[in-house]
């Protein structure tokens, strides 16, 4: 697995680079450290100066962790007077790992925060860690199944990481009544009733063919069909996991903007760590 892990030198960057560590470990894979720089006209050094204390930093990082991690780490520097977009470095990972810089209120509803900004344009599988104050650790992962989307690559990349990590999972199904899922021709609670489950049955009949697949076998696991909003079910249910994975799915500009993506929600509000999965990897 090629790792990539976005820093900028503060306290939350570190904890990513934690993050990054520890799963480069436990994958065998690479890391590459990345840093993009941008110029101020109010620096009291020159560009060239400060681009160089920049790359003296990452090439530190990348040598402590070779040194004290064991790892095969690189770093890049990403200078902003270079036409280099962040996603067409990406092209070339499995995972690009970030912490949360996000911004609150108004302000974030039309300019988002980096991470959010970075799952919506990352050709590769984006981890958000929130290990800020800890040490990095998975033993509870939350994983969000969607029936109506091939989910095949979520489940795959969380079964890899249960057994990297020894994790067990919760695969859990959130049957979204108030989405237009539910045909025109049920009216009156007793229809509507017998309508959400019916769709929890079919939805739990899905999740029992998924678990009795051999990639299921040694794993501590457990499967959970609700009713609800899939954003706000899983944002609730984060607070007991370590980490919650999530396939992301494209929408129109139209419905972005105003409703945003079940995994941009997610990423913005949960108690934990998030892996987004991007399905055009499958």
């Amino acid at each position: 697995m090629k790792i990539a892990v976005t820093t900028d030198f503060s306290a939350t960057s570190m904890s990513a680079f934690e993050s990054a560590s520890s799963i480069a470990k436990k994958f065998g894979g690479d890391l590459t450290l990345l840093h993009q720089a941008f110029v101020s006209v109010y620096l009291p050094i020159s560009n060239d100066e400060y681009f160089a204390r920049i790359e003296n930093s990452l090439k530190g990082l990348a040598e402590s962790a070779e040194e004290f991690e064991g790892l095969n780490a690189k770093h890049e520097l990403i200078r902003s007077d270079e036409i280099r977009p962040l996603n067409s470095i990406l092209e070339n990972y499995d995972l690009v790992v970030s912490a949360t810089h996000g911004r609150s209120g108004f302000k974030n509803l039309f300019l988002g925060s980096y991470a959010e900004k970075l799952l919506r344009t990352s050709p590769c599988d984006v981890f958000i860690t929130r290990n800020h104050e800890k040490t990095f650790s998975l033993n509870k992962i939350l994983v969000a199944h969607d029936v109506k989307n091939i989910d095949s690559h979520t489940i795959k990349t969380a079964t890899e990481w249960a057994k990297a990590f020894g994790a067990e999972i919760t695969l859990l199904h959130v049957v979204d009544m108030w989405n237009g899922l539910y045909p025109p021709e049920f009216t009156g609670d007793d229809s509507l009733s017998m309508f959400i489950e019916k769709a929890k049955e079919n939805a739990q009949s899905t999740l029992d063919e998924i678990t009795s697949h051999s990639s299921f076998e040694n794993l501590n696991y457990k499967s959970e069909v609700v009713e609800g909003n899939p954003s706000d079910v899983l944002i609730d249910r984060s607070s007991d996991f370590d980490l919650v994975i999530i396939g992301k799915h494209d929408q129109s500009n139209f419905e972005h903007f105003l409703l945003g993506s079940v995994a941009e929600k997610v990423v913005r509000s949960a108690k934990c760590s998030a892996l987004v999965v991007n399905h055009k990897q499958s």
